[in-house]
């Protein structure tokens, strides 16, 4: 025995949800409520017009990226260095801060990545 309903449910189910939205939609209009709007993605191309263009953009946004990690690194270091590392000291191959470092390195540079 299937879990998934039949066809007749299905449709008798879209018939009451149907319903439903035209009431939803009655109830708007007689209120004079505005419908909400639906967004829709974008379909826009690359903001660059070459290659080339779109490099040197992007080279100069991570190299200013690069130069406000060097400048805070130290500092960071610092900070993290006083986190407690609750593993197993026999099984470390590499420093919490190191980790840490790297999770922030990845989460950044995922988040400005647009392809």
């Amino acid at each position: 025995m299937s879990k998934h309903p039949d066809q007749k449910t299905i449709n008798l189910m879209k018939k009451e949800r149907n319903k439903a939205q035209a009431v939803v939609r009655g109830k708007q209009s007689s209120e004079q409520l505005k419908p909400i709007p639906k967004i829709s993605q974008g379909n826009s191309t690359c903001e660059y017009e070459t290659v080339e263009e779109e490099f040197t953009a992007r080279n100069a946004i991570v190299m200013d990226q690069i130069k406000i990690i060097k400048s805070r690194l130290p500092g960071l270091l610092k900070h993290l260095s006083k986190i407690k590392d609750p593993r197993n000291p026999k099984k470390i191959k590499h420093k919490l801060t190191l980790l840490m470092i790297y999770n922030l390195k990845v989460r950044n540079w995922n988040l400005h990545v647009c392809i």
